[in-house]
C-alpha cells in the first residue's frame, strides 16, 4: 500500500540508494518501499546531484502553530464573529496577540459591534422626504425649533460589550449587529428636548413609548415654557 504525506526514514532511503544502483526503475522502487514514485525520484535526483540524503534544514523562525489549527481559527472568528480572542487563545494555546493577527491577515478586524439595525427603505424615504422639505429654512428659522429625542441608558456595568469579527466597509450586516435582548441588568430610559436657547429637564420613562405618549411628554415639558420661548415652533418628526 502507497504512504502519502509522509518523511522517509534514513534506512528506507538508503535502500531507495540500493535498489538504484541495481537498476531498479522508479515505479520497481517504489513498489518495495509502499512509497510515492515521486518520492523515489526525487531521493535519486538528490543522491546524484548533492551525494547526500539528509533532509533539509529548514531556516528561519518555526511556526507557532500548524497551518491546520491557522485554518481552524479563520473558521471560527467566521462562523462565530462574536467569539472572544481570549477563547480562542486558550483553547490553541497561543496568546491573544497572535489569535488577533491570525484574523487580521484572514480580512476580518476586531471591532465595537453596532447597536441597532441599519436603516430600512422607509426610513430613508422619510429622511429625504424631511430634507427636501425644509432645506430651505434659513438659520434663524431653525434657531425657533426645539428638537426631543429619548435615549436609552443600561445601568449595569457587569454586562459585556462584547467584540466582533467583521470584514473592512461591512458596517450594517445584521450578522455583525447585537441587539437589545431585554434580559441584561439595569436599564433606564430617559427623554429630553433642546433648542437655541432652550433645553429641557432629563424625564424618566418607565415605559415603552407611542406617538401618544411622547406628545403628552412634550406638551407637558414644553408647551407650559412657551412663555420664555419666544416664537418657537414645534413640530412632531420620528428620529427614525
Amino acid at each position: 500500500m502507497i504512504r502519502n504525506n509522509f518523511r522517509l526514514t534514513q534506512n528506507e532511503k538508503v535502500k531507495i540508494i540500493e535498489y538504484n544502483s541495481l537498476d531498479y526503475n522508479i515505479q520497481d522502487i517504489a513498489k518495495e518501499i509502499s512509497c510515492n514514485a515521486k518520492t523515489v525520484r526525487r531521493v535519486v535526483q538528490r543522491w546524484n546531484e548533492e551525494n547526500t540524503i539528509e533532509n533539509y534544514i529548514p531556516t528561519g523562525r518555526p511556526k507557532t502553530i500548524s497551518d491546520l489549527k491557522r485554518q481552524k481559527i479563520i473558521r471560527i472568528v467566521t462562523n462565530k464573529p462574536f467569539s472572544s480572542s481570549k477563547e480562542i487563545a486558550q483553547r490553541f494555546s497561543i496568546s491573544e496577540s497572535y489569535c488577533r493577527k491570525i484574523s487580521n491577515n484572514s480580512g476580518l478586524t476586531g471591532c465595537k459591534p453596532k447597536r441597532k439595525p441599519p436603516l430600512t427603505r422607509e426610513h430613508i424615504r422619510s429622511r429625504r422626504h424631511f430634507e427636501r422639505l425644509f432645506r430651505h429654512w434659513s438659520v434663524n428659522e431653525w434657531r425657533k425649533v426645539i428638537f426631543s429625542d429619548e435615549t436609552l441608558i443600561e445601568l449595569d456595568k457587569l454586562k459585556k460589550k462584547g467584540w466582533v469579527w467583521r470584514p473592512k466597509n461591512v458596517l450594517n450586516d445584521n450578522k455583525y449587529c447585537t441587539f437589545h435582548s431585554g434580559r441584561y441588568g439595569i436599564r433606564c430610559k430617559f427623554w429630553g428636548a433642546i433648542g437655541y436657547n432652550y433645553k429641557s429637564d432629563l424625564i424618566q420613562i418607565d415605559q415603552s413609548l407611542n406617538r401618544e405618549k411622547y406628545q403628552n411628554i412634550s406638551q407637558n415639558q414644553i408647551f407650559p415654557n412657551f412663555n420664555t420661548i419666544n416664537n418657537t415652533n414645534f413640530n412632531f418628526f420620528s428620529a427614525r
